[in-house]
C-alpha cells in the first residue's frame, strides 16, 4: 500500500434512496410529417416571445411617463412615442399569436380525434 493511499474497506452502504416502480399508461398517436412541421412552427413562439418583450417595454416606458416629472419636452415626446410603438407592437404580436395558438390546438384536437377512433 502506498503512503498516501486511503484504507477503504468494502461494506454495506446505508440506503437513503427508495426505488418505487409505478405503472404508467402511454397513449400514442400517429402523426404525419406535415402535422409535426405545423406543430413545430417557429412563428407562434416567435410572436409570443416578441409579445412578452413588447409588453415589458410598454410597461417600462409607461412607468417612466407616469413617475418622472422632470422630463424635458423632447424626452417626454421620445418616451411617449416609444410607449405608443410598444403598445402597437404588443397589439400586433398578440393578434398574430392568437390564430397560431388556436390553429395548433385545432390540429392537436384533430390528431387526438382521429386516433381515438382507431381504438
Amino acid at each position: 500500500m502506498a503512503i498516501n493511499e486511503p484504507n477503504i474497506q468494502p461494506g454495506p452502504l446505508p440506503s437513503a434512496t427508495t426505488i418505487e416502480e409505478l405503472p404508467r399508461h402511454l397513449r400514442m398517436y400517429r402523426v404525419t410529417d406535415q402535422e409535426l412541421t405545423t406543430l413545430a412552427s417557429v412563428k407562434s413562439g416567435l410572436y409570443l416571445g416578441f409579445l412578452g418583450v413588447s409588453l415589458g417595454c410598454l410597461v417600462a416606458f409607461w412607468i417612466v411617463l407616469k413617475t418622472v416629472s422632470s422630463l424635458s419636452e423632447r424626452d417626454y415626446t421620445t418616451f411617449f412615442a416609444l410607449t405608443f410603438l410598444s403598445g402597437f407592437l404588443s397589439l400586433f404580436c398578440g393578434v398574430m399569436t392568437i390564430p397560431e395558438i388556436l390553429s395548433s390546438r385545432r390540429l392537436v384536437t384533430a390528431i387526438r380525434g382521429t386516433a381515438s377512433g382507431d381504438e
